[in-house]
């Protein structure tokens, strides 16, 4: 009985230490998915950016092309 509560023990904290393994590998995929969110987002501002010039370059173009 003395062995296999020792056993027992011995299971419940590689249970736990375990455990902590996988939290702290969920806190650093948690870090990481918020900078990757965040970059994702400045991609998208930068491409929104992009867009806006290249209309207005448009529209400059056609009202030059218009006024020749």
């Amino acid at each position: 009985i003395k062995k296999k509560s020792i056993d027992i023990l011995e299971i419940a904290n590689s249970v736990v230490s375990s455990s902590k393994q996988v939290s702290d590998i969920m806190k650093d995929i948690y870090k990481s998915s918020h900078i990757i969110n965040s970059a994702v987002s400045e991609i998208a501002s930068g491409t929104q950016e992009n867009a806006e010039s290249i209309q207005e370059q448009t529209n400059m173009t056609t009202a030059i092309q218009e006024s020749i």
